[in-house]
């Protein structure tokens, strides 16, 4: 056992088996901290109606705070009744916010009358009386009227905590709200939240939470309104929260709760999900409100079901910015336990615990989590299990804190800090008796920690627990007997001063014999330091002797003897470590048959080690167990060289069976036989004479003697085998025949070599010995030539498989024979296109489609190249190889160079082509002159812009997130005219002379574009967010896909739909195909629906066909979509018929092939681009790949073909790739 890294603080020695005494410790001097608070409490355990009450039967006049973590409101209440402070400048500002949005005042003179309040420090509501903007008693009315709202909303909270001041409000700025704030009787009060309470469960039990966001159901029709519900309708802009309505209308958050309600019930709105709600969060952190982030998370956490991986991430990120360390990390714990896989809860269960380490809730998320992945024995898991011990403790959860532990200790035995816990939790469940075991275990970490301070407290909690424990009180009473050594010696020190004031002479004499015994001190404690306690003893001795007695030597002397007691015992161990490393080298020795080596060892341990009897008896223990090893060994060996031993040479007729016989008898002959000759000879050494008994010597020399016997006839066998081998070769040295086979063999001509042992055989044919070893070698030659004949044949028809099974079938049978350098194996090599010239090894051996022929021990190079193409290389080697397909890549003609990444497909207008990119830059470039004819930076800070709309000839419209429009000149890129607030994520289309643009948050707005200015003529409100582009359908409809799965045709002339929205899936939906009054719909949950354009009706659809997330596009009745891997194949090319939806055909990549773009058509080619740079070129009919295209990043945009016959490539790395010769590519 040994002292654990952790060390023992006194604050954690301070609470060892604390009394319940001090608890009331504990409360007294809070209560002296905080001498004002009476009552505190948290909401989840008392509601506000039981405090109110309270407060009210006892007339207490006082302040109450109630805080949730957001907000901290104060309660005045005397004996009159209870009123709300209001909230200083954050009330003037809501209270003048909701008199602009009621429509009571004008923003411009809010500002107004804010600036003159900042400068005369005059109430809000006088300024306005003075100016005659609102009387000042109905500003007092609505003023008290929200404020009595607000202390009415406090009654709905149900996480917060609370805590009342006695006695009236010191605080200036207190009693300075108090003026302004109405008083409400306690009975009002009382009665009015009992009747609210019941309508607020019905309401929220309808609406979920007061900070649910409503949005307006589609499709439904809106009957006649009046009073709060019509208040309530007209407010909801699916961006408020229900509490955000209930202060931007004179409702308050009850009557606007309870107006949402009767809307929610009749169908007319819903609740925003909780993606939107994330939106809507994280706007509001970017804005700073980070209130009503917090709230919307809130919400959010409230929706288990809704929630995954990147909800709960988003959510992380949200309270992260809002700074609210202890919320922060509530709502992201408890948004972690909906989610079920334990990585990523551990991910986002250190975010939680990053912003409050001491959260208990936190903490046993992370360790559930470790514990779920096996991972409990990591540092951070340790850690984790630590901190959630002590918070289980201050939560008053000992037993659970004493199990938790437990397990700590199995991973970290010995542990002094986990040892301290361990004895308080024991003590604070009632385990008296096993919190004093763990008190003596961590006497003993303390004990060899030398610590004699922390000793004396561990005993002292001993012996509160065990009072009669004798050895603890006189082990305390020693330490104590030391510290009062310690003081009287200090005494005596103080009294020698004054005697050497008094007697120069005796105090001259005294420090002359202190000198000499720090003098002794020193030397004995060099004489330890070089670890020669034997003279530090010497040293003391003859000090003690020379100088008299002196306190001390007593000190020294116990220093002394424990180093000699060290000293021996660590002499001790050595030798016992020596004589073990030295007996398992006689071991090794003895393995190896070098009986001898290990028997010298023997002696030398016996003779050196023969005064100590624990070494003699290892030594005599050791000896034993390895000559019965050996023994044992050389009886496996007798019975191994005597199993299957070969019957006499004179005895076998066949040569096959005598070189068989001679092979296994040289086999016997290899073994080690010098253990046996050890044993034989070095069985009677004296050492073995002392350590063996006469049985075991015996047994040891028998068994070496029987192995040498068996290896003697071995090599007297083995001589007659070979002797009569070679007298039947001598028989055949002469022959002409056999010398011709034998060389036909070493050339490897297998086909002379069967029809010379064949005549062989047949001349041999009565001859015992020659017969069976000639029609062995026919067979075995005709086997091998049958092979080589089907591997031709399989060859000169390109049957590869074919080839390589003969081969194998070859190599796998005669395994002696060098088939990977004999043999060459058809190798088929083809190209996309054809007729590419094929070079081997650098020679030229004709053009694809080919068949070459390659050794399979042989490095074979290929080198595959076509003019306007890359070289291709590949290396050919060994027989897996059966054919090399190669789909030629491209080369380039020249490079489009940009600012930043093109994601937007270029506009071609002539020779001219138009881009945009990720850095919020308009260029244009010249396809005749292969140069950038301008570039116009716009400056937004997203840097999103549409894709443009070239207007006539001269004039190019491009929106932007940042929601500028603006009208570039075509030829010069000068700016003509911007339009501001038309934040735009989709490209706008221009239908029946005007511009139609999807804006957010989900409206469509209509601009005449001129040539000096452009002007929005009309707004229609979508319901939902747009993302994909608007696209023209006839010359006065449009079609618009939204974020809520539905697209709508729109007539833009009427400002209706043309027909019904249908739902055309849920999840991303991509850019819609519009082909022949057909619109094709894909979303990334695998959907792909058509329906007509001209009724709205569905024509086909497939599901589940993986993740579709790029536009579709068709090629005369084919439809062509890119689509993500599923469970049952890989990332494929998928085609469809238009107006059937009848799958026509496939084309499969590889598993880790991942689109970035959707596909596009050229010349009657399929084009798809994917991340790893490469553009596949597809024959559309055939969907058979005929050659590639590759840039430096993935593919941004889909490729572009141009009249002039070039095709544009975008990639990520700020590149547009030009091609040219594409037609002589095709052919």
């Amino acid at each position: 056992m040994s002292v654990g890294t952790s060390s023992i603080e006194d604050k954690d020695l301070e609470f060892l088996l604390r009394d319940t005494e001090s608890q009331d410790q504990e409360a007294s001097a809070l209560a002296e901290r905080d001498a004002d608070v009476s009552i505190r409490g948290e909401l989840d355990k008392i509601s506000l109606t039981d405090i109110f009450q309270t407060l009210a039967m006892s007339k207490m006049e006082g302040i109450l705070s109630v805080h949730n973590g957001l907000e901290n409101r104060l309660i005045y209440f005397d004996e009159d009744g209870v009123r709300l402070l209001p909230e200083n400048k954050s009330e003037t500002r809501r209270i003048g916010a909701r008199l602009v949005r009621s429509g009571l005042i004008t923003p411009t003179d809010l500002r107004s009358a804010l600036l003159q309040q900042k400068q005369r420090y005059q109430p809000l509501g006088e300024i306005l009386a003075e100016q005659g903007l609102l009387d000042h008693e109905e500003f007092t009315r609505i003023l008290n009227h929200q404020l009595e709202e607000e202390l009415y909303g406090l009654f709905t909270w149900t996480r917060g905590g609370f805590e009342f001041y006695k006695g009236p409000p010191r605080d200036r700025s207190q009693l300075q709200r108090l003026e302004y704030a109405p008083r409400f009787e306690f009975n009002a009060v009382l009665l009015e939240v009992a009747r609210r309470v019941d309508e607020w469960n019905v309401i929220l039990d309808v609406i979920g939470g007061v900070d649910e966001v409503p949005v307006f159901c589609q499709d439904v029709e809106f009957p006649e309104m009046s009073g709060d519900l019509l208040v309530a309708c007209e407010a909801i802009d699916e961006f408020s929260t229900v509490r955000d309505l209930g202060e931007m209308t004179l409702l308050g958050l009850f009557h606007c709760a309870r107006a949402v309600c009767e809307l929610r019930r009749h169908g007319l709105i819903d609740f925003a999900g909780a993606p939107l709600l994330i939106e809507l969060a994280e706007e509001a952190a970017e804005k700073g409100d980070h209130k009503r982030a917090l709230l919307l998370c809130q919400s959010v956490q409230d929706r288990p079901d809704e929630i995954d991986f990147t909800i709960a991430t988003a959510v992380g990120n949200v309270v992260e910015r809002t700074r609210e360390a202890r919320l922060g990390a509530q709502i992201l714990t408890r948004c972690c336990r909906a989610l079920r896989d334990p990585n990523e809860r551990l991910v986002l269960g250190r975010k939680a615990h990053i912003l409050n380490r001491s959260a208990r809730a936190t903490l046993e998320l992370l360790h559930q989590a470790y514990v779920e992945l096996g991972r409990e024995t990591d540092p951070d898991a340790l850690d984790v299990a630590d901190r959630l011990a002590d918070a289980m403790a201050l939560d008053g959860d000992a037993e659970d804190a004493l199990q938790l532990v437990l397990d700590l200790e199995e991973v970290r035995p010995y542990d002094a800090a986990l040892l301290t816990r361990r004895a308080r939790f024991m003590h604070a469940a009632g385990h008296d008796d096993q919190a004093l075991q763990a008190l003596h275990e961590l006497r003993e970490l303390v004990v060899q920690s030398g610590d004699d301070s922390q000793l004396a407290r561990v005993l002292e909690q001993i012996l509160k627990l065990d009072g009669g424990n004798k050895e603890a009180a006189r082990a305390l009473r020693q330490i104590r007997l030391g510290e009062a050594r310690l003081k009287r010696r200090r005494v005596i020190w103080a009294v020698g001063l004054v005697l050497c004031v008094v007697a120069g002479w005796l105090v001259l004499r005294w420090q002359h014999h202190a000198a000499q015994v720090r003098s002794a001190g020193q030397r004995v404690a060099e004489c330890l330091a070089e670890l020669d306690p034997t003279r530090a003893k010497q040293t003391l001795d003859e000090a003690e002797a020379q100088l008299g007695a002196d306190p001390s030597w007593a000190a020294l002397r116990e220093k002394v003897d424990a180093a000699i007691v060290i000293q021996t015992t660590g002499l001790a161990a050595r030798q016992r470590n020596a004589l073990t490393k030295r007996l398992e080298h006689a071991g090794d020795l003895l393995a190896k048959g070098d009986l001898a080596g290990a028997i010298q060892i023997y002696a030398e341990e016996h003779q050196q080690n023969s005064a100590q009897r624990d070494l003699q008896e290892l030594l005599l223990k050791t000896v034993r167990n390895q000559v019965q090893t050996a023994a044992s060994k050389l009886e496996q060996l007798h019975a191994e060289l005597e199993q299957g031993l070969p019957t006499a040479a004179s005895n076998v007729v066949k040569l096959v069976d005598l070189e068989a016989g001679e092979k296994k008898l040289a086999q016997h002959a290899a073994l080690d036989r010098r253990l046996a000759e050890s044993a034989a000879r070095q069985s009677g050494a004296p050492v073995l004479r002392e350590l063996l008994n006469d049985k075991e010597r015996a047994k040891l020399t028998e068994l070496g003697t029987k192995v040498l016997a068996a290896h003697a006839m071995i090599d007297q066998r083995l001589q007659e085998y070979r002797a009569r081998i070679e007298t039947l070769r001598h028989n055949l040295k002469w022959e002409p025949v056999y010398e011709a086979a034998r060389a036909a063999e070493q050339r490897y001509d297998f086909k002379t070599a069967e029809d010379l042992y064949r005549r062989l055989h047949t001349q041999y044919r009565d001859h015992e010995l020659m017969a069976p070893r000639f029609a062995s070698r026919v067979a075995m030659y005709t086997k091998i030539n049958q092979h080589l004949n089907n591997l031709i044949a399989a060859s000169e028809r390109v049957d590869l498989e074919a080839a390589r099974r003969e081969y194998r079938t070859l190599a796998a049978e005669f395994k002696d024979l060098p088939w990977a350098k004999m043999i060459e194996l058809p190798v088929r090599v083809e190209s996309r296109p054809n007729g590419v010239q094929v070079r081997l090894n650098g020679k030229d051996v004709g053009r694809t489609p080919l068949t070459l022929h390659c050794k399979p021990a042989e490095q074979n190079r290929l080198a595959l190249s076509m003019p306007g193409f890359r070289t291709e290389t590949r290396l050919v080697t060994g027989d897996g190889i059966q054919a090399v397909r190669i789909a030629m890549t491209l080369e380039p003609a020249w490079t489009m160079a940009t600012p930043g990444s093109v994601d937007r497909a270029p506009v071609v207008a002539g020779d001219r082509v138009f881009l945009v990119d990720r850095t919020g830059t308009v260029s244009a470039w010249s396809i005749r002159d292969r140069s950038e004819l301008w570039r116009h930076r716009t400056g937004d800070l997203s840097g999103f812009l549409t894709r443009p709309v070239l207007h006539g000839k001269t004039q190019l419209l491009v929106g932007s997130l940042d929601g500028s429009l603006r009208a570039l000149d075509a030829d010069s890129g000068r700016l003509a005219w911007k339009l501001d607030g038309l934040p735009c994520e989709s490209s706008p289309a221009y239908v029946a002379g005007r511009l139609v643009m999807a804006v957010k948050p989900g409206k469509l707005v209509f601009v005449n574009a001129g040539e000096r200015e452009g002007k929005v003529v009309h707004q229609m409100k979508l319901g939902s967010r747009v993302r994909q582009d608007v696209l023209r359908l006839d010359d006065h409809t449009v079609l618009v896909t939204m974020d809520n799965g539905q697209a709508r045709a729109i007539d833009i002339t009427k400002g209706k739909d043309r027909w019904s929205p249908v739902q055309v899936g849920a999840g991303v939906v991509s850019q819609p195909l519009v082909c022949d009054n057909v619109a094709v719909f894909s979303t990334d949950a695998g959907l792909l629906t058509a329906y007509a354009t001209d009724t709205g009706r569905r024509l086909w659809k497939h599901t589940s066909l993986g993740e579709l997330r790029w536009r579709p596009v068709a090629d005369g009745s084919r439809v062509f979509a890119v689509a993500s891997s599923t469970l049952e194949r890989g990332p494929c090319v998928l085609s469809f018929d238009l107006r059937s939806g009848r799958e026509l055909g496939r084309y499969i990549t590889a598993p880790d092939t991942v689109w970035t773009c959707g596909p596009s058509l050229l010349r009657g080619q399929l084009l798809a681009g994917c991340r790893s740079g490469v553009v596949r070129v597809l024959d559309s009919q055939q969907l058979k790949i005929r050659f590639t295209i590759r840039g430096s990043g993935a593919v941004s945009a889909p490729p572009l073909g141009i009249s002039s016959g070039e095709l544009l490539c975008p990639f990520d790395g700020k590149e547009i790739l030009v091609f040219t010769g594409i037609e002589a590519a095709l052919k």
